[in-house]
């Protein structure tokens, strides 16, 4: 399950952050699910703007993301 695989990304790479999407936290709410290391967790489905919000906030401060033309691939 999800909460298994987030269980053991946390034994591995506790610094991750992780976002849950789950209709459970329709049911449950996210601070449900905050003390099973996620950073964040949404309903689904997720607005958009949430989304990046929550991606945001998951980020370290000062984060900017490399522009595609920068890419070397």
């Amino acid at each position: 399950t999800g909460l298994e695989l987030a269980k053991r990304v946390r034994q591995v790479r506790a610094d991750l952050p992780m976002i849950l999407f789950s209709t459970s936290v329709t049911v449950l709410g996210s601070a449900h699910f905050t003390p099973l290391g996620f950073t964040e967790a949404l309903p689904k489905p997720v607005a958009l703007g949430k989304l990046r919000s929550a991606i945001r906030g998951a980020l370290p401060a000062g984060f900017a993301p490399a522009s595609p033309a920068s890419s070397s691939v």
